[in-house]
């Protein structure tokens, strides 16, 4: 039986999988147990968690940046004020306002007052601790700092460092920062766009500032970042000056960069369309009626418009409609071209899971897909140049059409920007992650990934907080651990001189291919076949 492409259906999944990520509940507020320490805004204490007998201090819900909504509703942000007194950091702060949708509850702790970060910090650490600072995914539409409770069983979340922190000494941070039109809508006079962006680059300017304090390094910074998160630290890495100095090296998972960013002339056409929406189009003053508008009429109309005719105009686009724009001045630049230029100076890890595209695209083909909608299907997502390689270099005389669609999507949007991007940076390493998941939880994607790598599979195991009772078995231990030790390496600078470390070489092709660190049980290196991304480098518009 062969099954079409359903837009609604697909667009559905696309944002009912990034709100996975939603912080739907928290555990109750302990008291403070670890000790003040003075930011640059006033006092803060925080918990004192035993992890496996190693003592880590974690102060969760950390402001870094004053109040979005109000008359700084779409504007940079500002920094936090000073506060009087200690202020208790004991639980994550509320989430960003999040797109609205009918697939999955939101939390119940939305603000606009949603600039907060959190720290993991060794007890033990002098100042001296490589630090790690993590930006979270959701397709710039959805997702918190923690997402939700690794399990009910724990007290941990997802996204959580306290591991990390125990098992290899590091400072870990993770921040919220705006999403959908509260954090890109661009476009539109006396706005600047890219508001999320910026929230991200205050939270760094925090950890260079405050960091020591917890007993981190602030000479001493990787960015981190996960699918949209991927994204931005890519974007910082490459294209975004004046965020130079505030890390020094990146690890960028699954970024979906063969969608890409925005241009001016898309981000004012995403702009019209949200005004029309939200009532404010023929407004004289367009900003002053957003921020007079509910704050529900605003979220209502960020959700993406998915149909067949959206798909048809923007492509992909529809799906993830807020994403950065190349400005011209705080995005200065198109990023992938300058990562695949390797226009960097700072040392990036870039990988993928293996079955990325699956998570999108898994229940919208079979193996009876006939030709025709298959060719549909690529060119709608992708447009007509990309779909037209899809269907030369693996639709085309494909036993498995299904199989084919998913290669060639996840190779388009996934892997190849990622191989690129690698093997062109001065000091790279590229990784893929391919092992199944050997349990049900998490992000692992539930029964329906059960058998595969999907998207956001890898964090549990980045930050080992898969294990709760009937959570990692012993194969899942172990990968993590692999993750987890090869991580912490990176963040020590062991691979700083371009040389390799560990058993990981340097993304440096070679007749064989390029070496890639296949994170599995047991992890090995592989070549990568570099010739099979290479008709994508004109997809993207590069030499």
């Amino acid at each position: 039986m062969t099954r079409g492409l359903s837009a609604e259906r697909l667009g559905a999944a696309v944002v009912s999988l990034a709100m996975a990520s939603l912080a739907s509940s928290r555990p109750a507020e302990p008291a403070c147990e670890a000790p003040v320490v003075r930011t640059t805004a006033g006092d803060v204490c925080g918990l004192r968690l035993d992890v496996d007998g190693v003592v880590v201090n974690a102060y969760l819900g950390v402001p870094y940046g004053e109040d979005t909504g109000g008359e700084n509703r779409f504007q940079p942000p500002l920094p936090r004020e000073p506060w009087e007194g200690v202020h208790a950091a004991v639980a994550p702060g509320p989430a960003c306002p999040q797109t609205l949708t009918s697939q999955t509850e939101p939390p119940d702790d939305q603000s606009e007052d949603c600039l907060y970060l959190n720290v993991w910090a060794p007890a033990t650490a002098s100042g001296d601790a490589p630090v790690l600072v993590f930006v979270h995914g959701g397709g710039f539409l959805v997702g918190t700092a923690t997402d939700t409770p690794a399990s009910p069983d724990v007290d941990w979340f997802n996204i959580d460092g306290r591991f990390l922190a125990a098992e290899h000494g590091t400072v870990v941070v993770s921040m919220d920062y705006r999403l959908g039109a509260f954090g890109f809508l661009a476009g539109i006079a006396g706005l600047t766009g890219n508001q999320g962006l910026q929230d991200q680059q205050l939270a760094l300017a925090w950890v260079r500032d405050n960091v020591a304090s917890f007993g981190g390094d602030p000479g001493n910074v990787t960015l981190m970042g996960e699918s949209a998160g991927g994204t931005s630290v890519a974007v910082h890495v490459y294209a975004v000056p004046s965020s130079r100095g505030l890390f020094h090296r990146a690890i960028v998972e699954s970024n979906p960069f063969g969608v890409g960013v925005q241009d001016w002339s898309q981000a004012k056409a995403q702009a019209e369309r949200y005004l029309l929406r939200v009532g404010c189009f023929w407004s004289f003053d367009r900003l002053a009626c957003l921020r007079e508008a509910a704050l529900e009429t605003l979220q209502a109309a960020q959700t993406p418009d998915v149909n067949l005719w959206t798909l048809i105009d923007r492509n992909a686009f529809a799906l993830l409609a807020w994403l950065p724009v190349v400005d011209g001045g705080f995005v200065a630049r198109d990023p992938l071209a300058a990562a695949v230029a390797g226009d960097t100076d700072v040392p990036v890890v870039w990988g993928n899971n293996d079955h990325e595209a699956f998570s999108f695209l898994g229940n919208f083909v079979e193996g009876g897909v006939n030709p025709f909608v298959g060719d549909f299907m690529t060119t709608v997502l992708f447009g007509k140049v990309a779909g037209g390689v899809m269907h030369e270099r693996y639709l085309q005389g494909a036993a498995d059409l299904a199989s084919a669609v998913l290669e060639g999507a996840g190779d388009h949007v996934f892997m190849c920007p990622a191989e690129l991007a690698a093997m062109n940076a001065p000091v790279g390493y590229h990784y893929r992650f391919s092992h199944p998941p050997g349990y049900v939880g998490g992000l692992t994607g539930g029964e329906t990934c059960a058998d595969k790598t999907c998207h956001a599979v890898e964090l549990p195991y980045v930050f080992g907080t898969g294990r709760f009772p009937d959570g990692f078995a012993a194969t899942d231990e172990r990968v993590s651990a692999t993750f987890m030790e090869h991580w912490a390496a990176f963040a020590r600078g062991e691979g700083d001189d371009g040389t390799g470390f560990g058993d990981w070489p340097p993304a440096v092709a070679d007749a064989d291919g390029l070496p890639t660190l296949v994170i599995a049980d047991p992890a090995r290196v592989q070549a990568f076949d570099v010739a099979r991304c290479a008709p994508w480098a004109e997809v993207y518009g590069l030499p």
